[in-house]
């Protein structure tokens, strides 16, 4: 009798909703990183620059940018790590993504406001947004939730739009 071979394992096409995720997840780790950059200019000045009613918005980002480095950074991981957790099939890494996604996000929200009330919206609403998206990860992933799942994947594309908006009105 001829000797088997054994069975070539191949990768799975990725779905729609991968490629997608993976567009939202990248535009929100370049969105961060835009943010950042935009307020590195002016992480030079120091506080006796600030005007007499508070710091000027660059100021507020140079200020604030670990929290603006630390939302890259988590969201990044996120989504270098969703890949793995699905060729594995074991999500606890993303859900400890999601849990300091969360605890940043929330970190950030204590936060002075930025002294411009239409971006401090957007960041808000952002910041909102990715703390809602980031509960839901986890509680999809933990509960096998397909629509918490979902929603996370809506909320993290909701909170891109506003994030884009903080970096478009920082960068003009």
């Amino acid at each position: 009798m001829p000797e088997s071979l054994p069975p070539t394992v191949t990768a799975p096409t990725p779905k729609k909703s991968r490629k997608k995720r993976w567009i939202i997840l990248g535009g929100i780790v370049v969105l961060f990183v835009i943010i950042g950059a935009a307020s590195s200019s002016s992480s030079g000045h120091s506080s006796a620059a600030q005007s007499a009613s508070g710091p000027t918005v660059k100021q507020w980002i140079a200020q604030n940018r670990l929290y603006i480095n630390q939302l890259g950074t988590d969201t990044a991981r996120i989504s270098k790590d969703i890949p793995v957790a699905v060729t594995s099939g074991s999500y606890t890494t993303v859900i400890s993504d999601c849990t300091s996604l969360e605890v940043d996000a929330q970190a950030a929200q204590l936060a002075p406001p930025i002294p411009n009330a239409a971006i401090e919206k957007h960041w808000s609403s952002g910041l909102s947004l990715t703390v809602a998206a980031a509960k839901d990860c986890t509680a999809g992933i933990e509960g096998t939730n397909v629509a918490l799942v979902s929603r996370f994947k809506s909320e993290l594309s909701a909170a891109t739009v506003q994030m884009q908006a903080v970096a478009a009105a920082v960068a003009g």
